[in-house]
C-alpha cells in the first residue's frame, strides 16, 4: 500500500512541477544515415535541440545516437533501444526525448505510432524541434498521423528516384552493382568533368571479364555437365585452385546464373523486410519488371551449354529449401544420428537422394549444417538391408511371439466379468433411468444424477467387451507360419525390384526405421582386384563382367563413402497387420505396443 501512495505522490508531484515550470530532464536521440547526411549532422542536432530545451528552461541530461543507420527501421539501431530500454527503467534518469525531427526517430508510419504510444504508457514526453511537436498536445495523434505519413512518403519516393536512376544506367549498358564470380567492373569517367586536384570524375562503371577466374567457370561448368554434382565439383575446384574455398551452394548459384552467356538480369528480385524480427526476404518479382540485356563481351559459356547444363541442375522451387525428394524402395526409413555443428544436438533429417543414386544427409549437402558427411549408393544400402532381413527377422518373430504370450499368460480370470456382475450393472443402469425420468429434477440434483448414469453405462459396455475377451486368451492363437516366412524371405529381392510401390510397402511392413551414422574414415577398395579409388566407376566394374548396378548390389560395402553404423528397428505393427501376405498372426484382444525389442545394429 505504502508502494502504490508513493508512486502516486511522483506522479502528482512531476504533474506540479510541470505545470510550475520546473526544469525537465531531457535524453536526446540523435541519428545520421550514410546516404543523407554527414556524421557530423548529430552534432548540429545537438546543439539545435540544446538551444530549443533552453528556450523551454528544461536541460539535456544524457544523450543517445546511431551513426549510419537507415531511418526504415528501429531494430538494428542500438542507440533507440538503448533509449527504450532505458525509459521502460524505473531508475530512469530522463523525464523527457527530444529529437531534431521525427525522422531521426523512424521513417516507418506503423513505427512512431508504436514509439508515442510506448512513451504515453511510461509517461515520458517526446519533443521535435523541427515540427515543434510535443506529446502532451491535445492534437499530438492527429499532428503525429500527418508527420509519419510524410516520412513514409519520402522514403517511397526516394525508392523510385533511385530505381528510375539504376534503370537509366543499366539501359546505357553500365553496372548497377550486381556482383559475379568471374565478373569485374571498370571506371568509366566523364571526359571533361574533373573533381578537386584534376581528377576526373566517374560516370559510371561497366562490367567486365575478370580473366585470371575465367578458366574457373569454365571448368565449373564442363565438370557439372560431365555428370559431377556440386559437392563434387566444389572439392575439385578447391584442390585444383588453391586460395579458393568453394561450397555446393555457391557453385549451384554459379550454374543458374545467366550472365555467363552473354545475357546480364537486373531487377527481377525485391527484398522485403519481417515486420516482427526485421529478417530480410529475398522474392521474385513480376516477370514484366524484369530488366534484360544481351552484352557479347560477357560470354563466357556458349548458351547450348548452358541450357544443357540447366536440363541437368536442380531449381529449388516455390517455398521448399531443397529438391524434393525421390521416392525409392528406403524412402523416408533412414534417419540421419549425426550432430548438428552448432547446437550439438542430434540431426534427426530423412535421407535423401542427394546426388544421382546416393543417399545423404540434406542439412549436411546443402548447408553444411550437420556433421554426417556419408554418402550410400542406394542399390547396396537396398541390397545390405535385405540381406539383414532375410538373417534377423525370423530370430525377431520369435522374440514377438515370446513377448505376446508372456503378455497374454499374465492376464488373470478375475479380469474377466462374469454374467452376474452384468445382470446387476444393467440394474443399476435401469433404476437411475427410471428415477430420472420419474422425478422433476432440476440443477445440480439433475446433473449429478445424469453423470451417475453415464457412469453405469460406461460400466456395463466395458464388461460386455470383457466377457467378449473370454474364451479368446489361447496363447496358441499367437503363431506365424515358417513355411511362409521362408518363401517371403527367398523371394525378397525378387519381389523388392519388380515394383517400386509393392516394394516400399513390404519394405514398411517390415521395417520401421533404419538409423545411419558415419564412422571412421576408412580407404574404398575394389573387393576383386584391392584396387583403391575414390569413386567407382562403371569402365571399372565392367573390367570385372559387372554393369554397375549389379556390382553394387553383389557388394555392397563399395557403395559407401566412409565407415558407417546403421541400426535398423523391426516393425511389430506392421507385420501383424492384415495385409495380401500374413508374416504374424495376433489376435486383436491380445495386441499390445512393443518398443522394447532390440534392433538389428551392424556396421560397414
Amino acid at each position: 500500500m505504502k508502494t502504490i501512495k508513493g508512486k502516486i505522490q511522483k506522479i502528482v508531484l512531476r504533474a506540479v512541477l510541470r505545470t510550475q515550470g520546473a526544469v525537465l530532464r531531457i535524453a536526446f536521440y540523435g541519428r545520421y544515415s550514410t546516404n543523407l547526411q554527414k556524421e557530423l549532422s548529430i552534432d548540429q542536432q545537438l546543439r539545435e535541440c540544446t538551444a530549443y530545451a533552453g528556450k523551454l528552461g528544461h536541460q539535456i541530461v544524457v544523450q543517445y545516437e546511431d551513426r549510419a543507420k537507415s531511418g526504415t527501421s528501429i531494430h538494428k539501431r542500438p542507440g533507440l533501444q538503448q533509449l527504450l530500454a532505458d525509459m521502460k527503467s524505473k531508475s530512469r534518469t530522463f523525464d523527457a526525448i527530444i529529437v531534431h525531427d521525427l525522422s531521426r526517430l523512424t521513417r516507418d508510419q506503423a513505427d512512431i505510432q508504436q514509439i508515442h504510444k510506448k512513451v504515453k504508457f511510461h509517461r515520458v514526453e517526446l519533443l521535435s524541434v523541427f515540427e515543434r511537436f510535443s506529446s502532451n498536445n491535445p492534437n499530438a495523434d492527429l499532428s503525429l498521423i500527418f508527420s509519419g505519413y510524410s516520412n513514409q512518403q519520402f522514403i517511397d519516393k526516394l525508392k523510385v528516384d533511385v530505381l528510375r536512376g539504376m534503370k537509366q544506367q543499366f539501359d546505357d549498358g553500365f553496372s548497377v552493382g550486381t556482383r559475379s564470380f568471374g565478373i569485374t567492373s571498370r571506371a568509366i569517367h566523364y571526359p571533361d568533368k574533373r573533381k578537386d586536384r584534376g581528377v576526373l570524375e566517374i560516370q559510371a562503371y561497366k562490367l567486365i571479364l575478370d580473366k585470371p577466374k575465367v578458366p574457373i567457370v569454365k571448368r565449373i561448368f564442363a565438370l557439372r555437365l560431365a555428370g559431377h554434382g556440386c559437392r563434387t565439383i566444389a572439392k575439385q575446384i578447391n584442390t585444383t585452385y588453391p586460395g579458393y574455398d568453394f561450397k555446393s551452394n555457391w557453385i549451384r548459384s554459379i550454374l543458374r546464373n545467366p550472365i555467363y552467356k552473354g545475357t546480364v538480369l537486373w531487377n527481377h528480385k525485391k527484398t522485403q523486410k519481417d515486420p516482427d524480427d526485421d529478417r530480410i526476404e529475398k522474392r521474385l518479382k513480376d516477370s514484366e519488371q524484369w530488366c534484360k540485356r544481351h552484352d557479347a563481351s560477357l560470354v563466357i559459356i556458349p548458351a547450348a551449354t548452358w541450357r544443357a547444363v540447366q536440363k541437368i541442375t536442380r531449381h529449388p522451387t516455390g517455398d521448399k529449401p531443397f529438391p524434393p525428394a525421390s521416392r525409392h524402395i528406403l524412402s523416408g526409413l533412414l534417419i540421419c544420428t549425426g550432430k548438428m555443428k552448432k547446437t550439438g544436438k542430434p540431426c534427426g533429417q530423412r535421407l535423401t537422394i542427394v546426388q544421382h543414386d546416393d543417399y545423404g544427409c540434406p542439412s549436411n549437402v546443402y548447408n553444411q549444417g550437420c556433421t554426417n558427411h556419408l554418402r550410400i549408393n542406394r542399390y547396396c544400402l537396398e541390397a545390405l538391408l535385405i540381406q539383414h532381413i532375410q538373417t534377423h527377422l525370423p530370430q525377431h518373430l520369435e522374440r514377438i511371439v515370446k513377448a505376446m504370450r508372456t503378455h497374454s499368460q499374465a492376464v488373470t480370470p478375475t479380469q474377466h466379468t462374469s454374467p452376474a456382475r452384468l445382470t446387476t450393472l444393467k440394474k443399476d443402469v435401469a433404476n437411475l433411468f427410471s428415477l430420472i425420468e420419474q422425478q422433476d429434477m432440476t440443477g445440480y440434483a439433475f446433473e449429478h444424477a445424469t453423470a451417475q448414469y453415464k457412469q453405469a453405462c460406461a460400466k456395463v459396455d466395458a464388461a460386455k467387451a470383457e466377457m467378449t475377451t473370454k474364451g479368446t486368451n489361447d496363447i496358441t492363437a499367437i503363431r506365424y507360419d515358417a513355411a511362409v516366412i521362408r518363401h517371403v524371405l527367398k523371394n525378397l529381392p525378387k519381389a523388392m525390384s519388380e515394383s517400386r510401390e509393392a516394394g516400399q510397402d513390404l519394405m514398411r511392413t517390415m521395417v520401421k526405421e533404419v538409423r545411419i551414422s558415419n564412422d571412421e574414415t576408412r580407404e574404398r577398395r575394389c573387393p576383386l582386384c584391392n584396387k583403391q579409388f575414390e569413386k567407382l566407376t562403371v569402365i571399372h566394374t565392367r573390367q570385372h563382367g559387372f554393369e554397375k548396378e549389379a556390382f553394387f548390389r553383389q557388394y555392397p560395402a563399395v557403395g559407401f563413402t566412409h565407415g558407417a553404423r546403421i541400426v535398423m528397428a523391426f516393425n511389430p505393427v506392421g507385420l501383424s497387420a492384415k495385409k495380401k501376405i500374413v508374416i504374424l498372426v495376433i489376435p486383436e484382444t491380445l495386441k499390445i505396443q512393443i518398443d522394447n525389442l532390440p534392433p538389428v545394429v551392424f556396421s560397414v
